[in-house]
This record gives C-alpha cells, sequence and structure tokens, in this order.
C-alpha cells in the first residue's frame, strides 16, 4: 500500500505516480504545506524507492489521479475489484 499528500488532487484519489519506466499507485490520503510546495507530490518511502534512489531526495515525475475509491476502505488494502470499478486493467508488471 502506498499513499502521497498531494495539494491539488482530492483526498481518496488513486493516483499513478511515474518516473521514466517506473510507476506506482498511490492513495492521496495527505497534503503537505501547500503555501510553500504547491506542485510538490510526497510519496511514502516505499512508493519513493520504487521511483528513485532516497539518496536523491527528489524526482521529477508525472501524477495521474485514477479515480475515487470510498473511505470505506481497510488500511493497507484495496477491494478486489476496486481498479474494475474505476475501469482499470493491471497486468502483472
Amino acid at each position: 500500500f502506498f499513499s502521497a499528500a498531494a495539494c491539488n488532487i482530492a483526498f481518496n484519489t488513486l493516483s499513478q505516480v511515474s518516473n521514466g519506466n517506473a510507476s506506482v499507485i498511490v492513495k492521496i490520503n495527505d497534503r503537505p504545506n501547500c503555501t510553500k510546495y504547491p506542485n510538490l507530490v510526497d510519496l511514502t518511502t516505499g512508493a519513493f524507492k520504487t521511483l528513485g534512489k532516497i539518496s536523491s531526495g527528489k524526482i521529477t515525475g508525472t501524477i495521474n489521479p485514477l479515480g475515487t475509491v470510498s473511505k470505506g476502505y481497510i488500511k493497507k488494502t484495496l477491494p478486489t475489484d476496486v481498479f474494475k470499478t474505476l475501469g482499470l486493467s493491471l497486468d502483472s508488471n
């Protein structure tokens, strides 16, 4: 389970964050300091490690909101049909 903080994306939105050929799907569940960092997406450590080296501190990438999930999810899991409900299909990668 990966989560992130972002200013311009609604809470409970699944979003694909990409850096080059690597990408992760995160759930927006927090806000960074939006006055100071309006374009920042603050990823969990696990999500960041998937996209780049922690030692770099920052990476430049893209974020693509996929759709909103209900607040009633069980933390660290998503219902098995959530991607189907959003009209998305996932491959084994």
